[in-house]
């Protein structure tokens, strides 16, 4: 009797492992992820020579009527741009429209490496971007001086003033 009373419960059990090991291997990433976040593995300001950039007006949510073309960011601009990422760490799950990005920043490093950062508008004070689409990171800039320097909406800005300042000098 006793064997039965084992035996009854031997199936399920091993459904229950069998749909435990299913879903850790199915989500093995996220769980990687949480022990061990991923870092977005940016250049340094200083091995940038050239920083393009451009902006989408349909991911500023309405606050653009239109978008900024790709255009060289001038140099001087790199540094103050790029501080922007400083400090970022790994979100698992952004609340933003993964498909929809409010713009684009490709820099090209000393040793011919290209880097692809998208990155959306998430609030006042919030920069989330992704190098691959799939993996995303947060930060909330400042300058050396500790104060805001805005998210998204506030890179966006800037680069459509440098975008009227290149286009006003050619």
């Amino acid at each position: 009797m006793a064997g039965r009373k084992r035996s009854r419960w031997l199936v399920p059990v091993g459904l229950v492992m069998a749909l435990a090991a299913l879903l850790v291997v199915a989500r093995r990433d996220r769980i990687r992820n949480w022990y061990r976040p991923p870092t977005p593995s940016l250049p340094a300001a200083s091995e940038i020579i050239e920083l393009r950039g451009q902006v989408w007006a349909a991911g500023s949510r309405g606050q653009f009527e239109t978008g900024v073309p790709e255009f060289v960011v001038p140099p001087g601009l790199v540094p103050r741009i790029w501080r922007r990422f400083d400090g970022a760490e790994y979100v698992a799950d952004p609340h933003l429209s993964k498909d929809d990005p409010f713009g684009e920043l490709v820099a090209t490093t000393r040793r011919g490496e290209v880097v692809r950062v998208a990155f959306y508008e998430a609030g006042p004070d919030l920069l989330v971007f992704t190098r691959d689409g799939e993996t995303f990171f947060q930060t909330e800039p400042r300058t050396e001086g500790g104060l805001p320097l805005g998210g998204g909406l506030s890179l966006a800005g800037t680069l459509r003033h440098a975008w009227i300042e290149s286009e006003r000098r050619n």
